[in-house]
């Protein structure tokens, strides 16, 4: 199939590239930033482990508020399909599937993770109060890719749908509230 280009909006009598759409909305350059931020407190398995969380806890709130529909469109969607991209173009490159990525063995509780999961509910905010709900589609593409970027790879699709909708323990975010500690970000 041809290659058509970027997608495009009309946004105010011109058109925009989705891609443009993502650089100047400031959802995933909030994320961006706390992802930047989150690496100088944590490297490798670690970050992988905040950013994970930063996910499982935006699957868990788009579940309770609205249910599985809404979590499977916004998070796993996203996610699979960053990970079908990734899977398609090392296919396209080296004529074999890649070999799945471990992830994480254990949540992180660390400053990295706090500042992760504040950038979720961060950007949850900034949706409500921007018109037309335009950030929270870009939420889990930005978090999907920063957690593929610091496994290094992709994991196994289905391990990882897994872990973001199930095994949520109750009280899993609470360690947040009851440990919090500012992180200045500037």
């Amino acid at each position: 199939m041809p290659d058509r280009g970027p997608v495009l909006t009309l946004s105010r009598n011109r058109y925009r590239s989705q891609e443009d759409i993502a650089m100047t909305h400031p959802v995933p350059q909030l994320i961006r930033s706390a992802i930047q931020h989150a690496s100088h407190r944590a490297q490798g398995p670690e970050l992988a482990a905040a950013i994970l969380s930063a996910l499982r806890r935006l699957h868990h709130i788009l579940d309770e508020a609205g249910g599985t529909n809404l979590a499977q469109q916004f998070v796993d969607g996203p996610v699979s399909n960053e990970i079908l991209e990734r899977n398609l173009r090392h296919i396209e490159r080296h004529g074999a599937e890649p070999a799945p990525v471990p992830l994480p063995a254990a949540l992180s509780a660390g400053p990295a993770t706090t500042i992760m999961l504040d950038a979720v509910d961060s950007g949850l905010l900034l949706n409500n109060l921007i018109p037309g709900n335009s950030g929270l589609p870009l939420l889990a593409p930005e978090l999907a890719t920063a957690l593929l970027n610091s496994l290094g790879g992709t994991p196994d699709a289905a391990s990882l749908l897994s872990l973001l909708r199930d095994g949520l323990s109750e009280g899993e975010f609470d360690f947040v509230s009851s440990s919090r500690t500012v992180h200045r970000l500037h």
